[in-house]
Formats: C-alpha cells, sequence, structure tokens
C-alpha cells in the first residue's frame, strides 16, 4: 500500500516560510535622524528555547557575549487536517511526461494547515518595534503567493498565509542581576497541500469515430442484426462498411456508418485526421493536417 515516493512538500513549505522574513534589517539612530548602525537580522530553524537557554545559562555574568542579539527563530509546530478544502477523493490531474507515449498522472491533494512560529528576539524594546512593524503590514491577516510544491509534475499552488497571533514578553521580573529578555512570538497558519505517488499512463495515440445514419435509437456499433420497415433482417457491415439486406447481399440500404473520422498522432504536435465518407457505393477519403481541420 505504501509506496516509496518523494515530493519534498513540507521541506519546500518551511523553507518557503523561512525566506519570507530573511531580509528584515534593524536601524538604530539618533534623535535628530542619523544612522549610528544598521543590521540585517539572522534567521535561524530551531526552537526559541535553544536560545533563550544560551542566553540565561550563565547566571554569574562571566561569558562576555551570551547571544548576539536581535534575532529571530522559526519552526514547524503542528500539522493538522483541514476537511473544509477537502476534493472529490477520486479525482486525478495528468501532466506530461519526460517518457515518451506516456503521461504521469496524481491524486488530488490532500487538505493539511501547517502551524508555524516566527520568535523574535531583541535586547531593545525599539529594535522589537521595528522588526514586527516590517512584518504585520504585509497580513490582512492572509498574504497568499505561488509556491511550486511537487517540481518535476510543474504544480504550482497557490498558498494562503494566515497570521493567527502575536505575543509579546518581556521578562523583567527579578533582580538587576539576570538578563533581560523580550520576546515577540507570531504564530501563522498555512493552507497547504500533501500529494501522493505519481504513476505513469499511456497516451491515447489514436482515436476513431465513426458516424451512422439510421432511424433506429439504440444502433450497436458494430451493429449485429436490426429489423428494417419491410421486415427483412439488416445483418452486419460487408467489407465497405455499409449494412447489407440478406435478401441482397450487395444492395445497400439507407442504414449503415456514412462516414469514419480517423485521428492519428494525438500525443505528438502534429496529428493527422482522416475523415473516410460512404454515399452510396462512392468512397471518398480526405486527409486533414491539425492546422487545417
Amino acid at each position: 500500500m505504501f509506496a516509496f515516493f518523494k515530493h519534498d512538500q513540507i521541506k519546500r513549505y518551511t523553507i518557503a516560510f523561512g525566506s519570507l522574513f530573511n531580509n528584515l534589517q534593524v536601524v538604530r539612530d539618533t534623535a535628530d535622524g542619523t544612522i549610528l548602525q544598521q543590521l540585517v537580522v539572522p534567521l535561524e530553524y530551531g526552537p526559541k528555547e535553544r536560545w533563550l537557554v544560551r542566553l540565561t545559562q550563565d547566571p554569574d555574568l562571566n561569558q562576555a557575549v551570551g547571544i548576539i542579539l536581535p534575532r529571530m527563530t522559526y519552526e514547524l509546530t503542528s500539522v493538522h487536517y483541514d476537511s473544509s478544502r477537502k476534493q472529490n477523493t477520486l479525482n486525478q490531474l495528468t501532466h506530461g511526461s519526460s517518457t515518451s507515449g506516456s503521461l504521469d498522472r496524481i491524486w488530488v491533494p490532500v487538505p493539511y494547515n501547517f502551524t508555524y512560529e516566527l520568535s523574535i528576539m531583541v535586547k531593545f524594546q525599539q529594535d522589537g518595534f521595528q522588526i514586527v512593524e516590517q512584518i504585520l503590514p504585509y497580513f490582512t491577516p492572509e498574504m497568499t503567493y505561488a509556491l511550486r510544491t511537487v517540481p518535476n509534475l510543474n504544480i504550482v499552488d497557490t498558498v494562503p498565509l494566515i497570521l493567527n497571533s502575536v505575543t509579546h514578553t518581556d521578562n523583567y521580573e527579578g533582580d538587576f542581576e539576570k538578563r533581560r529578555v523580550i520576546v515577540w512570538t507570531l504564530t501563522f497558519i498555512m493552507r497547504g497541500y500533501l500529494y501522493g505517488p505519481t504513476r505513469a499512463q499511456k497516451r491515447v495515440q489514436e482515436v476513431v469515430v465513426d458516424i451512422y445514419n439510421t432511424m433506429y435509437d439504440n444502433l450497436l456499433d458494430p451493429p449485429e442484426v436490426l429489423a428494417a420497415e419491410n421486415g427483412e433482417n439488416v445483418v452486419n457491415e460487408d467489407d465497405s462498411g455499409f449494412l447489407v439486406s440478406e435478401a441482397t447481399a450487395n444492395v445497400y440500404t439507407n442504414v449503415g456508418r456514412v462516414a469514419r473520422v480517423d485521428t492519428t498522432g494525438v500525443d505528438t504536435e502534429n496529428p493527422v485526421t482522416t475523415i473516410t465518407e460512404w454515399d452510396g457505393d462512392v468512397k471518398r477519403t480526405r486527409l486533414f493536417p491539425d492546422e487545417e481541420l
């Protein structure tokens, strides 16, 4: 049941989320607007507790540098199935294949919500205000962007990213020997999809359509036996494609195949269609390239 396949979709979602915040900056200036320092805020994947431990594990303040702030971290915290976006499970998507004469098909994706947590750790309140103000205006509370989720099938999904909550903590309690920790925590929900394995399917290479002229509602293809108005039985087609009666095997009736449309090279860029028509005992065949048809 569980065959191996690899799309790296969760990895792509996580990288796409982090790339949104990898160029935030903090400017420190004087009261008259003179810029004293401009910093690019580092961004890493991992839980914020890891950095909080590094920041507070030196109670005697003996280390020269505890951690460089400001700093941002993000991580995937939960994955939940979203039944509200479920599609028909039996629907399939078909895409071109690198293998000649075949197509790649894949079942419709399964909707999942991915919860990400972005943590912003700063030493000064002003730094935290600047970083948060560069993020919040883009979310109302949703921001949508296109993401190539399955590159080998060229599948591009429109992924909404929703800002769910913003919290702020300032650990100012305690004596003056304890380090101050200012943390902004932003929680996001990414409404993504997960695709299953890809299967190869042969392409349709030829399409044949027969056109019959008959007064009957139900005409078998090919017809076996029909009853004519005069009571005679009309039997199978002869070599010419017409129906003949039992009484006179070579007399054409007004019941039978009057045309055949045969298209070859359906899986190519230049298919050719052959139209064969019968008018009494006259047979006409014409070829139509795709651009002329």
